[in-house]
């Protein structure tokens, strides 16, 4: 069972997991850091869903959004490590 860190779900809001820096976008081709076929077994055992094609790569933005404000908050404590604290 995947579930949300309470920390991320109270203190960061919607919005708030978007790309830090939009231009980043630009650079970078679709880098796609959560897996299609997971994405959709995992939907798949919890009933009798479909999944739309859109779907793992607007996760994969979300993914980006939360690592972009870990890595400024480690930045910020003045850390090299991301930990899960920073999430």
């Amino acid at each position: 069972m995947i579930s949300t860190p309470t920390s991320m779900a109270q203190n960061v809001e919607p919005e708030d997991m978007r790309r830090i820096n939009p231009q980043e976008d630009k650079m970078e081709e679709k880098l796609m850091l959560v897996i299609a076929s997971k994405v959709k077994e995992y939907i798949k055992s919890k009933g009798e869903l479909n999944v739309a094609g859109d779907l793992p790569e607007v996760l994969s933005e979300r993914v980006a959004g939360l690592l972009d404000l870990a890595v400024k908050r480690c930045q910020d404590n003045g850390r090299k490590t991301v930990k899960g604290s920073d999430v």
